[in-house]
This record gives C-alpha cells, sequence and structure tokens, in this order.
C-alpha cells in the first residue's frame, strides 16, 4: 500500500522561488540521463547505462547535488522507466515506430519521497540535503 500527502504551499515568493528552482534541476537531470542513454557509447561507455549505475556516477552531477538524494533518485527512476517501455515497445512491436523518451524543455514535477517534508506548526520545511 503506497501512503500519499498531498501538501499545498501558500503561494509565498520564497516557496515558489524554491520550488521552481528544484523542479529546473529535475529537468536538467532527466536531460543528463536521457542524453547518456542515447549517446552512451560515443561517450566511451562500454555498456548501456542502467538506472542504478547512473544513479552511483552522477551524485556528483550539479543538478543531481540541487535536489535531494531520493527526488533525483526519483527524477533517473522515472528516466529509466521510460527507456524500458520504450525497448519493450520495439521488441514487441506494440506501437509501430515507438520513439524514445524525449528531452525535457521545462520544468518538472517532482517528488519528495518519505520524510521529505517536515510541517512543525505553521512552518513547513524541506528536509536538509547539500545544495550548491
Amino acid at each position: 500500500m503506497l501512503l500519499t500527502k498531498k501538501h499545498v504551499f501558500k503561494n509565498d515568493t520564497t516557496n515558489m522561488n524554491i520550488l521552481k528552482h528544484m523542479g529546473y534541476s529535475a529537468y536538467k537531470l532527466w536531460n543528463v540521463g536521457n542524453y547518456e542513454k542515447r549517446n552512451y557509447k560515443k561517450l566511451g561507455m562500454e555498456k548501456y547505462p542502467n538506472w542504478y549505475d547512473q544513479k552511483k556516477r552522477l551524485k556528483n552531477n550539479f543538478f543531481y547535488k540541487n535536489l535531494p538524494s531520493q527526488t533525483a533518485q526519483d527524477v533517473l527512476q522515472l528516466l529509466e522507466e521510460g527507456w524500458k517501455s520504450f525497448f519493450k515497445l520495439q521488441k514487441t512491436g506494440g506501437v509501430i515506430n515507438p520513439k524514445p523518451p524525449r528531452f525535457k524543455k521545462d520544468v518538472i514535477d517532482i517528488t519528495f519521497l518519505k520524510d521529505a517534508i517536515k510541517q512543525d506548526g505553521s512552518t513547513t520545511r524541506l528536509t536538509e540535503f547539500s545544495p550548491i
């Protein structure tokens, strides 16, 4: 069973700026991971980069560091699921000429996992992470 909690932030400038920057970092991280998957041979990689490999290698990436680690891992996991779906459609012929996951052009929704959001009375706080 999955438990979710929807939290709506008050339209305050500080919260909106933080979330926009995190959405920006998430879409840039998606594009970095997608570029690696599309061009892994040109980049000199021996084998196709899977989720675990990318998660481990991209830990020092600027956009990865701007997100809580679970959120960054979730972005890479969604990308991995998109590529798995693409390969499965290619193999089964479920769709004629399936297209691989696209590069993102704008901020994307981010997911906070586990106890990433703490609420103390009227104050909402994101768990600590190390933004640059």
